[in-house]
């Protein structure tokens, strides 16, 4: 079985290696905005990366069958911020409570919501 491969950030020697070798599909997004206590914008970002044997061509009917593939994943980027309510309310200014509210919110979509989000598409 294949080991996952970062899809951001700087990849290892051994990670290129294996690119190298084979073929890397990347990525399908979607993106979902949502707001929360009238005050966060919640912008998640969804997207897939499939890695291939060598060897494939795009053009062939089947060509991306499970056989022929290494490893896939899906990758979250989640933006939380405060804009929403600077752009609805009158001298708006964040704090150190926002900054709280915010890693609260963060905490929530990590461990309740984005699983759900994923796999039924439900937020």
């Amino acid at each position: 079985m294949a080991r996952e491969i970062p899809l951001t950030g700087e990849m290892s020697r051994s990670d290129k290696r294996v690119c190298r070798i084979a073929n890397l599909l990347l990525p399908n997004k979607i993106k979902y905005t949502f707001i929360e206590d009238k005050t966060f914008f919640v912008n998640i970002m969804l997207q897939n990366a499939r890695i291939f044997k060598n060897n494939f061509s795009l053009n062939e009917p089947g060509c991306l069958q499970k056989n022929v593939q290494i490893n896939e994943s899906i990758g979250a980027v989640i933006d939380i911020n405060d804009r929403y309510a600077f752009n609805m309310h009158n001298n708006y200014e964040s704090d150190s409570s926002t900054l709280n509210d915010l890693v609260e919110h963060m905490d929530n979509i990590i461990n309740n919501k984005l699983e759900l989000l994923i796999e039924k598409g439900e937020y």
